[in-house]
Formats: C-alpha cells, sequence, structure tokens
C-alpha cells in the first residue's frame, strides 16, 4: 500500500495500485486503520489518504534529488561511480602479448585470475579487439 501511495506513473505496479485505490475508494468504501485513525467513509479520512501519498511523492522525489546531487558533487571531486577494472592498463599489456604469441585465451584469464570475458573485454576497452578462439 505504502508504494501505491506515490505516483503511479513511476510504479511498476502502477494499474494494479490504480485498481486497488479504485477498488478502495470505491466499492469497499472504507480503510480503517486504527493505528493512524484513516477512515476513507468519512471527508477527513480521504482527506488524510490522499496527504500521505502526497508526502510520500515528496519523500521519494526529494531521495532522488539528493541522491543526484550527491552523484554530481563526486563526479566534480573526480569520482565516478561504477566497478574499478580488474586489469591495469600494464596487465592488459601483458595479456596481448601472451594472446600475440600463441597462448590460449583460457589460460591467459585464468593467470590473472579473471574470465575469458573479462579478458576480451578489457582488450576492448584500451581499443584492441582480439579474437583469438
Amino acid at each position: 500500500m505504502g508504494r501505491c501511495r506515490r505516483k503511479p506513473a513511476e510504479n511498476e505496479h502502477s494499474i494494479d495500485c490504480l485498481i486497488l485505490k479504485y477498488y478502495i475508494l470505491s466499492y469497499a468504501g472504507t480503510v480503517r486503520k486504527r493505528s493512524e485513525g484513516i477512515d476513507t467513509t468519512t471527508p477527513i479520512g480521504r482527506f488524510y489518504f490522499t496527504m500521505s501519498s502526497a508526502l510520500a511523492q515528496l519523500e521519494r522525489d526529494r531521495l532522488i534529488e539528493r541522491t543526484r546531487a550527491g552523484l554530481a558533487a563526486a563526479k566534480a571531486r573526480g569520482r565516478n561511480g561504477g566497478r574499478k577494472p580488474k586489469l591495469t592498463a600494464e596487465q592488459i599489456e601483458m595479456a596481448r602479448g601472451l594472446l600475440d604469441g600463441g597462448k590460449p585465451p583460457r589460460e591467459v584469464a585464468k593467470a590473472f585470475g579473471v574470465g575469458r570475458t573479462t579478458l576480451y573485454r578489457s582488450l576492448q576497452r584500451i581499443g584492441e579487439v582480439a579474437e583469438a578462439e
């Protein structure tokens, strides 16, 4: 129910939430939560339901805003997100030398403690596409 309070358009279950909200307010007509004092049969209860939806959306929007601001600040400090590469530039050069020398890609990858796919991606990242199989 908490997810349904926010904007349905941004919710992965938006149709379900709309159906649930429509059912509650139209057919069942009542939501009674004693702990929070919500009763949608009254104007105050419907108002509370609507306001709690608005506050949930505001909270979500502010979270997104803070996350974007944090990412921008990190980028300004020169920090990029994502995982660090498994292989350094020197290791990639050594791997390329081994592959050019005739070593099988599986053995080269095993020697550096990575998979073949990681080895190939690293070679592509530096502009070298090795098709050695």
